[in-house]
């Protein structure tokens, strides 16, 4: 053939035979749309493609060249992309479009609106001559967080005019202050890339640095992580002392930790510092003092509000009072004292939604007790309970929790004057803690087991009388104080960011007051049954949330407070119990109880069987 020829390939193509371009400037196309390959090896003398002078990409296809040539004619890029991951000598000019690939051309060119993006994902492009980059041009370069970028690795010079560098970060995990090495020239780098662009966080800032011979690209930390806007109190926390921990030096592992938390985006970051609080931690002893509560309430209830002796003074209290004198002294006396003995079982369930300092909780716990009426006299009964329960804590939102079994002792002891009954109960609860906490960022879980124990009084004060149509109504007031102690923790499982959390105390009072409705009916096997209501209000005096002291293990000697959620210090109480006599000796009573309040709800069912003797 004669005159400038030009033959452009397209993906799906095919060439039988040989192609000779003869005399003239002639040109191999690569171009139309789609995805192809083709063999540098039948490109040359004597070759499949032979006599062409010039290659030129064109189109929005990606072709992708393979194998070894000795052509050294000029190549321009002007659309699409070409993919080098074979020996191409020649001198690529790129224009437009991309060019990338891990093998070796002879030189490059980037003008403005052309790209050099090396690799196939990451890797290296070769170039056995020189390197240009003027204004406009595009240099793409791709990292991951195991410190690995793309690079042009050039045994002549590199020029730069100008031009952008565009990282683009595959995948999580990145650490902040990590260089990547970018480009390399043996012969030497001159001028600069006129700017950087870079996504992700908004406590690091890409940086390029130059020596004689390379380019860098630099993940450089430029504030600390209390400089974010919208930090919780918890947050804000543990910022603190992470650049604290950053500023006066962590250890290895903290520091990796620190640098990957920098590396992430504001949201990102933010979920990292709710990950390092540990609050589950701090609810955890309000939860050790809930499961002492459980215990607590079900002896209260089992030991103080028995319908056995009490019932029997109460039905008389209450009957019309006798006008003969004998009747009159009849009716005053006291049933004998009875000795009895009671098990049963409850189970309660709550949640506390979140509130700008914490997130929520949900807790369940389950328990048996049993316990007996032991002292004696006339208008006064006290006895002893003991029990054990199982319980978990989980924030909501996350995968932290808590799982707690628990003993329990306690005594209690109830009586009546001038018309008031008076009760009172005293336990003692020591609970086994095994926490969990999630780091997501790290992709770890830390782990620790503690030991609480809780110390309760509860005081109690009612006044029965008698309401008409068979119902007694007793108004009553109640106080609790609850004293709960948890030894150190020390976390295993997440190096550097395993808390070490100090030895506490959380302390909670309440007071109650409230109305108690009561109606006795008989039950087709004749024996006495006895339906009954609550309504109450119940304040928290102390109204705080439980806290704890910790401090990261990568830096021990800076401490940092964390504040549980915090529930509603004021909620309605209601419940509903029936208890029915089984035999003469025997009776079972069920209940449940309800607490209500904004942000907060609880509810418990027992279940309980008395037998005297």
């Amino acid at each position: 053939m004669g005159g400038d020829d030009v033959l452009t390939l397209v993906p799906g193509s095919t060439i039988v035979g040989n192609v000779r371009g003869g005399t003239g400037v002639d040109t191999l196309g690569f171009g139309g749309a789609g995805n192809a390959t083709f063999d540098l090896g039948s490109l040359g003398t004597a070759l499949q493609y032979d006599e062409f002078e010039l290659l030129a990409k064109t189109g929005t296809s990606v072709w992708t060249l393979t194998g070894t040539t000795a052509f050294n004619g000029a190549t321009t890029v002007d659309a699409g992309g070409l993919i080098v991951n074979g020996t191409l000598p020649s001198v690529v000019t790129v224009n437009g479009g991309y060019l990338g690939g891990t093998g070796t051309v002879g030189g490059i060119v980037v003008n403005n609106g052309g790209t050099i993006a090396p690799g196939n994902s990451i890797g290296t492009l070769n170039v056995s001559g020189n390197v240009t980059f003027n204004a406009g041009s595009t240099f793409q370069v791709e990292i991951n967080a195991g410190g690995q970028s793309d690079k042009i690795a050039a045994t002549g010079t590199v020029t730069l005019n100008g031009g952008t560098v565009q990282i683009v970060p595959l995948g999580a995990g990145f650490l902040a202050n990590t260089q990547y090495t970018i480009l390399t020239a043996t012969g030497g780098v001159s001028g600069t890339f006129a700017t950087l662009t870079t996504s992700g966080s908004p406590l690091v800032s890409g940086q390029l640095s130059y020596d004689a011979n390379n380019v860098y690209f630099i993940l450089q930390q430029i504030g600390g992580f209390g400089t974010l806007s919208g930090l919780t109190p918890n947050q804000a926390a543990v910022a603190g002392a992470l650049d604290q921990a950053q500023a006066g030096g962590a250890s290895a592992a903290l520091g990796t930790a620190i640098n990957t938390l920098a590396a992430l985006s504001t949201p990102g970051i933010k979920a990292g510092l709710d990950d390092l609080t540990g609050q589950v931690h701090a609810d955890g002893r309000r939860f050790s003092a809930d499961q002492a509560d459980m215990f607590q309430n079900f002896m209260w209830n089992a030991g103080t509000q028995s319908r056995g002796e009490a019932v029997r003074m109460s039905a008389s209290s209450y009957a019309e009072e006798p006008a003969d004198p004998i009747g009159k002294a009849l009716s005053r006396r006291r049933a004998a004292p009875l000795q009895s003995v009671w098990f049963g079982g409850y189970g309660n369930w709550d949640k506390v939604a979140a509130s700008n300092i914490a997130f929520g909780t949900s807790t369940a716990v389950g328990g048996a007790a049993l316990g007996a009426d032991l002292w004696h006299m006339p208008g006064f009964t006290a006895g002893l309970a003991v029990g054990a329960s199982t319980g978990q804590l989980r924030m909501a939102g996350r995968a932290d929790r808590i799982e707690a079994n628990a003993g329990h002792a306690g005594v209690y002891a109830r009586g009546e004057a001038g018309g008031f009954n008076v009760a009172s109960a005293i336990s003692y609860s020591f609970a086994a803690l095994d926490s969990s906490r999630t780091i997501s960022f790290l992709g770890e879980t830390a782990t620790a087991s503690s030991r609480a124990n809780t110390f309760a009084v509860s005081l109690g004060i009612a006044r029965p009388f008698a309401a008409g149509w068979g119902f007694i109504a007793e108004p009553f007031a109640k106080a609790d104080w609850y004293a709960t102690r948890q030894g150190s923790l020390s976390e295993t499982g997440a190096p550097g960011v395993n808390q070490l959390v100090r030895a506490g105390s959380f302390d909670v009072g309440y007071g109650t007051l409230g109305l108690r409705a009561n109606h006795r009916v008989t039950m087709p096997n004749g024996h006495a049954a006895q339906l009954g209501a609550t309504i109450a209000v119940r304040h928290e005096f102390t109204g705080s949330a439980a806290t704890t002291t910790a401090a990261l293990e990568g830096a021990p000697g800076i401490p940092f407070a964390i504040t549980g959620v915090e529930r509603a210090r004021t909620v309605a109480l209601t419940g509903a119990e029936l208890r029915w006599d089984l035999t003469t000796a025997t009776s079972f009573k069920a209940s449940w109880e309800g607490a209500f309040a904004s942000g907060y709800d609880r509810h418990t069912l027992r279940g309980l069987v008395r037998s005297e003797f």
